[in-house]
């Protein structure tokens, strides 16, 4: 836009010259119509206006003869100038021409098919912008609009175009919503989606501010992903969204902060599972062992990735209530990276203890270790490392989330002869190769020798619009919020009366769909994500009973809070119970799946928290302060609170609900 702004000033000027010159040439040439003043005036007009069309009155040669004989320094300049004019004027009349009907193309034709498309609005225009519109290729479902300030190199324009792209090159400081800003020319009651993708995490925070203004013209349920690389920052865009949503009236676009790490992580785990090791070990006798879901994980480099790795393998680690979860994490500069991580959590609930972090004993159940160790994988020390650490725990997984290439190929090859040499069993090895694609497609052809590695998404690979509004793990944390809002578990007495308080279900005229998004729209950030992180972690719960139960898992879950089920009685999002709250306790006290389904969802639940930099309190909880009274044990929970315990059942209960479905529909 930059470019043509450019050219199209140097045009006018090239146009107004040319004008002046054919215009000035006709005062002379018309000099026998000077005492008809205003008719020598329409014919110079006349000889401008047709040199812009090929059609002159006045020849060049008829010019350069008045140049001859006794012709004036003026005349002689003139009639020169107007001979160049003769080419210019058309050129200028041809480059018009040429520059209106590419903005036509440019706004019009480039959007034939695509009319009836939902727009997403993609604020910036860098490597991960270009990373993104690769992978992105939308089908039938979006048109992707591009909003930048910046100059784009030669031909880019023309590629956007030619995939379907709009492009808005335009003053990205002025207010989004004013005549010349940013969000002029988009169709804002079809927007859902805005992606922020602007280089730094406090310049993306800054559009933000600058949509907010926008947010009231947006189509009802949008959504802003917002790009987050630094926590510092997420905190003052979680505050700030939290206080604003909270205030009556208040209209915000729904907001989502996603970092690239986290989401090369995610990738990673659902490509290969961190309990694909533990599923190999279980006999399928059915009993349930804490040794077989040990985690022993091996991090090989703490930046971003690496530190992103070690926080989803707390929470996707969590596969038993009394199991250990071991994670070494190795790195040349390993303190300043471990002070960072640490700055997480509450001294008061994790302790550190020299290269050590652990939670503190009585605040969770299970037995959770971080180790840090300074070294360089390069040498010996590392293949010893090796050895001493597999020799107290097997390794069970291991992510070599160094930036180096070349480092990150010997530790592979390293860890490879380790497994040959002294493993019976091997375990999965995702390595990031970023900076290599070829490399990582080697590796990913499952070659003989490889058949345990695999590569950690890049950024270019994983990076799409799918992946940053992630609409199905969405879903799933809404359900499961929503599904917790509403889940009440109640003796058969008090449902009956509550049934007869209010028959009809009143629900206020609006659809539960359209309950649902407006309470996770004005939901907190905490919430959200606690939300998230708990729909990640039900795969694992899937694993783990279809690891014990096989294809017993549809039986036990409808025998035991099926409709006349053993524990809870399933009636839509009720559970019944027959009998005191003390005997409904104790019905799932005595059943060992269900008991430890519990304990493992709450273990999960403190380590969750304890990231989120909650601590415990003896007092009462308090959002502000960050503080829970149920960050305890299992045991102290059960003694001090024992109805919270059935609330840890809410992922079991909602397979439950999903086989009564299924069994319903089919």
């Amino acid at each position: 836009m930059m470019k043509r702004e450019k050219y199209g000033r140097i045009l006018l000027f090239l146009g107004i010259v040319s004008f002046g010159f054919a215009a000035a040439e006709g005062y002379y040439y018309y000099a026998e119509y000077r005492e008809f003043g205003f008719f020598q005036f329409l014919l110079m007009v006349q000889n401008g206006v047709k040199a812009f069309v090929f059609a002159a009155d006045i020849p060049a040669a008829e010019a350069l003869d008045g140049v001859r004989g006794s012709a004036g320094t003026l005349e002689k300049i003139i009639s020169y100038g107007y001979t160049a004019s003769l080419l210019t004027a058309p050129l200028c009349t041809v480059t018009a021409l040429f520059m209106t009907a590419e903005t036509l193309i440019r706004r019009h034709l480039g959007n034939v098919g695509h009319r009836n498309r939902e727009p997403v609005l993609i604020f910036g225009y860098n490597d991960r912008v270009k990373s993104l519109l690769r992978n992105s290729h939308g089908g039938e479902e979006y048109q992707l609009h591009i909003f930048t300030g910046e100059e784009l190199a030669e031909g880019e324009e023309l590629q956007l175009l030619k995939q379907g792209i709009v492009l808005h090159q335009t003053d990205m400081a002025a207010p989004a919503d004013g005549p010349d800003g940013c969000l002029s020319g988009a169709e804002l009651s079809r927007v859902r989606r805005i992606i922020l993708l602007e280089e730094s995490s406090a310049a993306c925070f800054s559009r933000y501010l600058q949509l907010c203004g926008s947010a009231a013209k947006l189509a009802p349920g949008a959504k802003c992903f917002c790009s987050c690389e630094e926590e510092s920052v997420r905190r003052i865009i979680e505050d700030y969204h939290d206080t604003q949503i909270a205030r009556p009236g208040g209209v915000l676009p729904d907001l989502k902060l996603f970092d690239l790490a986290e989401l090369r992580v995610r990738s990673m785990f659902q490509k290969t599972p961190l309990h694909t090791c533990n599923c190999r070990r279980i006999a399928g006798d059915g009993e349930i062992c804490a040794q077989d879901w040990d985690v022993h994980m091996l991090v090989a480099g703490f930046g971003r990735l690496g530190r992103q790795t070690v926080l989803q393998a707390m929470n996707l680690g969590v596969m038993h209530s009394q199991s250990r979860i071991l994670i070494d994490v190795m790195d040349r500069d390993i303190l300043a990276k471990q002070d960072i991580f640490a700055n997480r959590f509450r001294p008061e609930y994790v302790t550190m203890t020299g290269d050590e972090m652990c939670i503190g004993e009585g605040r969770a159940d299970g037995s959770l270790r971080i180790r840090f160790h300074s070294l360089d994988v390069r040498g010996k020390c590392f293949t010893d490392r090796l050895r001493e650490i597999d020799r107290e725990s097997p390794l069970t997984y291991v992510a070599v989330c160094l930036p180096e290439a070349d480092v990150s190929l010997h530790c592979v090859t390293e860890l490879k002869t380790f497994v040959e040499t002294g493993k019976a069993e091997g375990f999965p090895i995702a390595v990031n190769l970023e900076t290599e694609s070829s490399l990582a497609d080697y590796l990913n052809q499952n070659d003989e020798g490889y058949r345990e590695v695999f590569s950690i998404g890049s950024d270019r690979e994983i990076l799409s619009v799918d992946a940053v509004c992630e609409e199905t793990s969405e879903t799933a944390a809404l359900e499961f919020h929503m599904r917790y809002e509403r889940l009440r578990i109640m003796s058969q007495a008090e449902a009956e009366e509550k049934t007869a308080e209010n028959p009809a279900g009143q629900s206020g005229g609006k659809t539960p769909g359209e309950e649902a998004q407006e309470c996770w729209h004005r939901l907190a950030f905490r919430k959200k994500e606690a939300s998230r992180r708990l729909s990640y972690h039900y795969g694992v719960k899937e694993a783990v009973i279809r690891a014990y139960l096989g294809e017993g898992r549809r039986t036990y879950l409808l025998d035991s809070f099926g409709p006349e089920g053993r524990i809870l009685k399933g009636c839509g999002d009720r559970y019944l119970y027959d009998g005191s709250e003390e005997e409904m306790l104790a019905r799932m006290n005595e059943n060992p799946l269900a008991l430890e389904m519990a304990m493992m969802e709450h273990r999960r639940w403190c380590y969750a928290m304890a990231a989120a930099g909650w601590r415990y309190t003896h007092g009462r909880k308090s959002e502000e302060r960050k503080e829970s009274p149920y960050m305890t044990d299992w045991k102290t929970l059960y003694e001090r609170y024992p109805y919270m315990c059935i609330y840890d059942l809410l992922p079991v209960l909602l397979m439950a609900a999903e086989e009564r479905l299924d069994k319903t529909t089919g």
